[in-house]
């Protein structure tokens, strides 16, 4: 009788949820949906991709477009192992993705982001919604209070991305005006060139410009325990490149090389292609000279500057104890 009442009372149960957050944020649409709409993006503010260091990340297809997808392999039942596949981009109003979850449990969500412009800023809106399992009925009343907070997480880390990109935009001078150099500053050499692509293992984070070094330390060091771990060699020397930066906080990928015929780590491709170079000689403070040579150079030549820069950090500082005598490459990609 016991379980005939628990079966009857898990049959009422609702078959479906619906969850959403809102949040207003001062920014466009378009300054909003960047960090959206690319999956890459997604670890510089989901709270679930910061939930396990150790989970593994795969991307398929071009970042950003309809089709692509994004798969995460965790240890971590909070995160547990998945899909998540871009199926709708309405410009910068809206996403659809779908989301087939495969441990610790079987099933299908559908999610999204829809901006609406009101005379507050842009209301941002996180919502997922699925159709229960006959045997996850209970936890449908539950599913609010789990995923609720990470949302809401969620938002307010997007706001801050989108909110420092719309001041740093707004900052920006008129893109007409020349770029104005500090009257002592001498340019470096700039050379135009080209680079081949090469794998690589690598491991994000954001921090402020002041735990730059720090959090880069601490990068390097997981990249090193996981080769070090799969016994697999460097194969060059260590490098950053920096997604973001707005001069008070960065988005920096650090990564180490591998070799492509031995490689026995999920390692990815660096861009190949066009770069404008700068050999730099100095302490790694001093290597915004690189930067804004760069800068000034391809604005004086017509050159679009098609990516975000990364440094190659050629001397090790354990070997080499004068900053002074410290090489730093600088590239940037170019069309």
């Amino acid at each position: 009788m016991v379980l005939l009442l628990i079966a009857f009372w898990w049959a009422t149960l609702e078959d479906n949820y619906y969850i959403e957050r809102q949040l207003v944020i001062q920014a466009t649409p378009a300054q909003i949906m960047t960090s959206t709409k690319s999956f890459k993006n997604w670890i510089n503010w989901s709270p679930w991709q910061q939930a396990d260091p150790e989970a593994k990340f795969t991307y398929e297809g071009e970042d950003g477009t309809v089709g692509s997808s994004m798969r995460w392999d965790s240890k971590a039942d909070t995160v547990g192992v998945g899909t998540m596949t871009m199926d709708q981009i309405y410009g910068d109003d809206s996403i659809r993705y779908t989301i087939i979850f495969e441990h610790p449990w079987q099933m299908v969500s559908d999610g999204g982001f829809n901006c609406t412009v009101t005379d507050s800023g842009t209301l941002l809106t996180w919502y997922d919604k699925a159709d229960l399992p006959f045997e996850m009925r209970p936890v449908g009343k539950m599913i609010d209070d789990m995923i609720g907070p990470k949302f809401e997480m969620g938002l307010a880390a997007i706001k801050e991305i989108a909110e420092a990109r719309a001041a740093e935009e707004a900052s920006v001078v008129e893109e007409d005006a020349p770029m104005e150099l500090p009257e002592d500053f001498e340019m470096l050499p700039v050379e135009e060139t080209t680079v081949k692509s090469f794998y690589y293992l690598s491991s994000v984070d954001s921090c402020s410009v002041d735990k730059l070094s720090e959090t880069l330390g601490m990068l390097y060091g997981e990249v090193k325990m996981t080769l070090d771990e799969n016994k697999v060699v460097p194969a060059g020397y260590p490098f950053a490149i920096y997604h973001y930066w707005d001069g008070k906080n960065t988005t920096m990928e650090a990564g180490i090389p591998v070799e492509k015929g031995k490689r026995k780590v999920d390692a990815m491709e660096s861009y190949g292609g066009k770069v404008l170079k700068v050999v730099f000689t100095g302490p790694y403070n001093e290597t915004e000279r690189a930067h804004i040579s760069i800068s000034k150079y391809a604005e004086d030549n017509g050159i679009e500057i098609t990516g975000p820069p990364w440094e190659v950090y050629v001397t090790d500082p354990t070997e080499e104890e004068d900053p002074s005598k410290w090489i730093t490459e600088v590239y940037y990609p170019v069309n």
